[in-house]
C-alpha cells in the first residue's frame, strides 16, 4: 500500500517583532483612556493606577499629561505605520508569488478584491463645477 501524505494547511501567526509591537500597541491603548481621565481630574481613576501611571512614565504633575498623552498616541501612531507598512509588503510578496505559480488564480482574487467598490453618489447631489 501506499502512503499518501497529508498535507496539513500551515497557519502561518506573526514573527515575534510584530507580537511584540502588537503587545505594546495594546499596553499603550489601555492606559490612554485613564491617562486622560486622571488629566480630566476624575476620581474613579484608583490611586493604585494613577501612582503607578505616574511612576511608570515619570511625571509627578498634571500639567505633563498633555505632553505625555500626546506622545503615546505618536508612539501608536508609529509603531501601527511600521506594522501597515509590513503586512502591505507581506501582501506584495504573496501577490508576486502567487502571479508566478498561478495567473489564473491571482487574477481571479484581484477581481474579488476590487468588486467591492461603493456606489458612486448620484449626478444630483454633486455641483463639481459650480
Amino acid at each position: 500500500m501506499e502512503k499518501h501524505s497529508i498535507k496539513k494547511k500551515q497557519i502561518s501567526k506573526p514573527p515575534p517583532w510584530v507580537r511584540c509591537i502588537q503587545g505594546s500597541i495594546n499596553g499603550i491603548r489601555k492606559e490612554l483612556p485613564v491617562l486622560v481621565e486622571i488629566k480630566r481630574d476624575n476620581r474613579r481613576v484608583q490611586n493604585v493606577k494613577r501612582t503607578r501611571l505616574f511612576k511608570k512614565y515619570n511625571t509627578e504633575k498634571k500639567e505633563d499629561l498633555n505632553r505625555l498623552i500626546q506622545e503615546l498616541k505618536q508612539k501608536v501612531a508609529a509603531k501601527m505605520q511600521r506594522l501597515s507598512r509590513y503586512w502591505k509588503r507581506q501582501n506584495q510578496y504573496y501577490q508576486n508569488k502567487l502571479f508566478t505559480t498561478d495567473c489564473k488564480k491571482f487574477y481571479n482574487q484581484l477581481r474579488q478584491t476590487y468588486s467591492n467598490v461603493k456606489d458612486a453618489p448620484e449626478k444630483v447631489g454633486i455641483n463639481i463645477w459650480e
